[in-house]
């Protein structure tokens, strides 16, 4: 395998070659090769007569030979961007128009990671036969030193700092033995953090760097912490069926993207580098006279943000704020406006956490008003929730599938929907409980719309409704 290398702005290959060289009684040495790094007559000879097959994608001898012989011409940034984003949306159908614009981002910031202290996740929720595995594949062929790890949980921390790679994760909900996968999460958004482990069989500590990037893919739900830290976008079954024949091939269709991107940063890696002073900043000496070391700290990081950028940042909280930091840092680093879009990506995750499963719930409110709201059927006569609706928790289930195709969305899982009832505010054994209804003679789980679900929902009862329970209540 060939290496390519920038080294001050001057680039080259690493080439197999014979070298002239006696033994210690000064015979020559027949067939002695060594990898030679030969870039603008400075020759640089490596000690390893082996080099490691890397797991990540490079590109070929050729191409690089090409690419040196073109006279390392590439596009721009904003180009690169732009033709990124026209092959996401060529390979995949995006729920949304800004979920390529996401991907592509993300993709370039793999790319910029040595330049921060800190880094956020890429997520893909979608149920089964929703495409999430294709994304990340995508994803992951396209990023630096990206790598599906189809492989067993435990060896993930030592292959990742081995070969430094860029970690994605298939249903990272349904691994078994993920204690390793979700050690490095819980400690790999920030530079420095060790994921700490024992060996089973010497009982000794092992220690491995965490930091970096981390995309993953659920069908069910995460642990809130990774999804807080985490980029989320949301797939749907393909509306055209020729993707599935395109994808079978994609990694070809892909190949060209990617020579440019990587040829991209082989080219700009010392550009990149000289901004670095911004992109890490050290925040100097404060004096007596600084009475607000916050306002001081901040300003240092955020000195070359425009007035709408600061503005952005500053109505956030939390990990939002963070991401909405390291995503306009990567644009100033890129040279890419793309504050609008950053915008929406934040807004998108702030509305998706403040309000479960957005797209579900309004289904979920659509079955209600549908279905129960003017059916007597489905009101209880008795009991603690007298006059509160009441529905078959597995016929409710089976609704929604029915309601989601008809949205042309993909269905939803069982696992899923029960953390989604639990969102939502459905407790077992309170407002789950088995219930007879009309022409059944044995009861069944049901779901019933208590107050609580109903202000979750934000449905609200008319006032006759309401009434009747009170009446009720004091008969």
């Amino acid at each position: 395998f060939t290496y390519i290398y920038n080294i001050n702005g001057k680039i080259g290959i690493l080439n197999k070659e014979k070298i002239n060289e006696k033994d210690k009684e000064g015979k020559p040495i027949k067939n002695k090769e060594y990898y030679i790094l030969n870039i603008e007559g400075l020759i640089f000879r490596f000690k390893e007569n082996r080099i490691r097959e890397p797991l990540y994608m490079i590109p070929s001898k050729e191409e690089c030979f090409e690419f040196i012989d073109n006279g390392c011409n590439i596009e721009t940034t904003q180009e690169l961007f732009i033709e990124l984003e026209k092959y996401l949306n060529s390979l995949f159908d995006f729920r949304n128009k800004g979920d390529a614009k996401k991907c592509a981002l993300y993709i370039l910031f793999s790319y910029v990671i040595p330049y921060f202290n800190s880094s956020f996740f890429f997520g893909i929720d979608a149920t089964k036969g929703a495409g999430k595995t294709t994304l990340l594949e995508i994803i992951a062929f396209l990023s630096r030193h990206g790598f599906l790890a189809d492989v067993s949980p435990a060896s993930i921390p030592r292959l990742k700092e081995k070969y430094d790679l860029s970690i994605f994760v298939d249903e990272i909900d349904e691994l078994k033995n993920k204690e390793d996968i979700e050690g490095l999460l819980r400690k790999g958004q920030r530079r420095g953090n060790k994921y700490v482990r024992l060996n089973k069989n010497s009982l000794e500590e092992e220690i491995y760097e965490a930091f970096g990037i981390y995309g993953y893919s659920f069908r069910s739900s995460v642990e809130d912490a990774f999804k807080q830290r985490s980029i989320i976008t949301r797939t749907a079954t393909a509306k055209d069926g020729r993707l599935s024949v395109i994808n079978l091939e994609k990694n070809t269709f892909l190949k060209p993207i990617f020579n440019k991107i990587f040829f991209w940063y082989i080219k700009n890696i010392f550009e990149f580098g000289s901004s670095s002073s911004k992109v890490v900043r050290v925040v100097g000496k404060s004096t007596n006279e600084q009475i607000n070391f916050r306002d001081n700290f901040y300003d240092n990081l955020t000195s070359d943000f425009s007035k709408e950028e600061n503005e952005l940042i500053k109505k956030l909280f939390g990990r939002n704020s963070e991401i909405a930091y390291l995503f306009i840092r990567t644009c100033k680093l890129l040279k890419l406006n793309l504050l609008e879009e950053i915008s929406k990506i934040i807004e998108e995750k702030q509305e998706d956490e403040e309000v479960p499963d957005n797209y579900y719930v309004d289904l979920i409110i659509e079955i209600f008003n549908e279905k129960l709201l003017q059916n007597q059927d489905w009101t209880l006569s008795k009991g603690e929730f007298i006059g509160y609706k009441y529905y078959p928790k597995t016929l409710f289930y089976f609704e929604l599938i029915k309601t989601l195709k008809e949205h042309n969305l993909s269905g939803i899982g069982f696992k899923k929907w029960n953390s989604l009832l639990k969102d939502i505010g459905f407790i077992d054994k309170f407002n789950i409980r088995n219930q007879k209804t009309k022409g059944e003679k044995n009861p069944k789980p049901c779901l019933i719309f208590s107050k609580d679900v109903l202000k979750k929902l934000g449905i609200e009862y008319e006032e006759q409704i309401i009434d009747k329970i009170e009446i009720q209540k004091f008969k």
